[in-house]
């Protein structure tokens, strides 16, 4: 009964995710955002050519990077013909300008109060602010969802006398992990009571100071984190005690792809997360290239019950070559990465190892990479492969055109 409800929960979720995705593709998107008509055009799927999410196959990522006029993303509407636009406002997160309108501000204030409610705030918690005059995404997103939860809070500058922590009465401690730690080591020092349970951390998960943990301990206080790359438009958080960072698939699309291929990986397998928002206005990111490694859990949350994904990021990275490298009964691979008028394709050629079944290997790296057009052929054969391929196993053949294989010039954007 579990496993039906959650495949229930996870269909109606991709449903959703389409029936957004086609509006917001072939509505905002393609009508206002220059940048963005040239890639779908190249592609060969125009105004309405997305009919699914499987079709974004089709267009490449883009990255942050790539993008040398911002004003060619963002969906600047009238205001008196839709009330999706109206004012802009301008946030940043680690250097990368976002744009929100005042629509986009109201779904910020939203994701915001669900962040403080997956972190278990109670009626009559008050959070202390120490980011100070900070307006980044997280700030933002934070300050505007205690407005919209009904939750006191006070900003300070980071380095504030412990003594206000106290005169407060603060419950709730948010900000990025060094102002926290400070603010934490602060109380510890202090000596006097206080009620702190929660301490809401903003920034990379990866790169969080061994201190925080250590404050934590010493204050009795349960560590919250909220994150999200670069560019997308509201940050994810973990619940109270949970693994892993709920996403908002109402609002955006996450796929997982192999770090080398781009192709989608299985479920529960690791890879490079690309980012849709399905239901942001201001600023149009369609397939953004972000940088955060991990996996997708699709399953209900144990801990907070929540059928939302969450995204367990990943300290090493890894693709299917490194799992071709690994497996004790290949002996010997190539692959290609072709484009065709379906999208990108992987073709790969095994050797099995002296005494393996081809089908027992064909089986395990299908089962593990997912779709891919596996040969198991002969040593001979994929070393003539590697031979042609100047000593490379590896070769992206997308930006080369060919006539009897049916693919089409890939484009850089």
């Amino acid at each position: 009964m579990k496993e039906s409800f959650e495949e229930a929960a996870n269909a109606a979720r991709l449903a959703k995710s389409d029936v957004a995705l086609v509006r917001r593709v072939s509505g905002d998107v393609y009508r206002r955002s220059t940048f963005h008509r040239a890639r779908l055009d190249r592609a060969g799927l125009g105004k309405r050519g997305v009919k699914s999410v499987d079709d974004l196959g089709k267009l490449p990522p883009m990255r942050l990077d790539d993008v040398n006029a911002v004003s060619n993303l963002l969906l600047i509407g009238k205001p008196s013909k839709s009330r999706r636009y109206g004012a802009i406002r301008w946030a940043s997160h680690e250097d990368k300008p976002l744009a929100y309108s005042s629509q986009d501000l109201g779904r910020l204030a939203e994701s915001g109060a669900q962040v403080l409610q997956r972190a278990g705030l109670r009626v009559g918690d008050v959070i202390l602010d120490v980011a100070g005059g900070c307006s980044s995404r997280d700030q933002i997103q934070l300050r505007s969802g205690a407005r919209k939860a009904g939750f006191p809070l006070v900003s300070v500058p980071g380095g504030t006398d412990p003594e206000i922590t106290v005169a407060v009465d603060a419950s709730v401690v948010a900000g990025s992990a060094d102002s926290v730690t400070a603010a934490l080591d602060a109380v510890a020092r202090c000596g006097r009571d206080h009620r702190i349970h929660t301490a809401i951390v903003a920034g990379d998960p990866l790169e969080v100071d061994t201190r925080l943990a250590t404050a934590a301990s010493l204050t009795a206080v349960t560590v919250v984190r909220m994150w999200a790359p670069p560019g997308v438009l509201a940050a994810w958080s973990e619940c109270r005690g949970g693994k892993g960072f709920h996403t908002y698939p109402d609002d955006e699309l996450v796929e997982i792809v192999d770090d080398v291929s781009g192709l989608p990986v299985l479920d529960g397998y690791e890879g490079t997360v690309l980012w849709t928002g399905t239901r942001w206005y201001a600023t149009a990111l369609v397939r953004l290239q972000t940088s955060a490694f991990g996996i997708l859990e699709t399953k209900q949350c144990a801990d907070c019950r929540r059928v939302s994904p969450r995204f367990v990021p990943q300290t090493e990275r890894s693709s299917f070559c490194d799992l071709l490298d690994a497996h004790e009964e290949v002996a010997a691979w190539a692959a290609e990465l072709h484009r065709t008028f379906k999208g990108d394709e992987l073709s790969i050629w095994i050797a099995p190892s002296e005494g393996s079944s081809s089908l027992s290997v064909l089986t395990a790296i299908s089962a593990r990479i997912g779709s891919a057009r596996v040969h198991v052929v002969d040593r001979s054969e994929v070393d003539a492969i590697v031979e042609a391929s100047n000593g490379e196993r590896y070769g992206d053949r997308r930006a080369f055109a060919s006539e009897d294989s049916g693919t089409v010039k890939n484009d850089s954007s």
